[in-house]
């Protein structure tokens, strides 16, 4: 029963910080002080999976109400949204390495999947050029990359042709995502 209380003030505490990084991300220091929290608390070793899907889901809704203050807190949740990404790859190419670090990211990598997605489905891009929408492009195609070499870099280093199904399959994950965003861009 404890054990079931302290669930649920920690899923609450989660919900409610995201929920004030979102409606208060005009004021100074309060968002980003929420994604530190978040950073903190996100895959340790102790953490219960259910409540790091949970940060990844509210540090997508903080990237989506961005705004033009929060650059800072937007490229950090991005960077931290591809960087893991990219380690939980490695885990499904290579499971026989026993790296906890990059096995403790793969419970995420589909709640980072989601929240890219509602980022690119619902982001506010107010610049004149669309300057916001490119650079998301950029940097899902950057990903989509990354995920491709570090793909084949494990399986050139195995010397495994058993897995290369894996590395579609990752990749495939992005194409959704990659489509989202486009069918939003004007065409030129």
């Amino acid at each position: 029963d404890k054990s079931k209380d302290q669930h649920l003030m920690s899923k609450n505490t989660i919900l409610t910080l995201g929920h004030i990084a979102v409606a208060l991300r005009h004021e100074e220091k309060v968002t980003e002080n929420i994604l530190i929290f978040f950073q903190q608390k996100f895959c340790r070793s102790h953490s219960n999976p259910d409540m790091d899907r949970l940060i990844v889901d509210q540090m997508g809704c903080m990237a989506i109400a961005r705004t033009d203050n929060e650059d800072k807190v937007y490229e950090d949740i991005m960077k931290l949204f591809c960087e893991t990404t990219v380690e939980a790859s490695h885990s499904v190419y290579n499971s026989t390495t026993g790296e906890t670090k990059r096995q403790e990211y793969s419970h995420v990598s589909g709640a980072i999947i989601n929240a890219l997605a509602n980022v690119a489905a619902n982001m506010i891009d107010s610049t004149e050029n669309g300057a916001r929408t490119a650079d998301l492009l950029v940097k899902l195609l950057e990903l989509f990359v990354n995920l491709g070499l570090e793909g084949k870099r494990t399986l050139d280093k195995n010397q495994s042709h058993m897995r290369a199904n894996s590395c579609a399959g990752n990749l495939g994950v992005l194409i959704p995502v990659i489509a989202i965003l486009v069918r939003r861009i004007a065409p030129m």
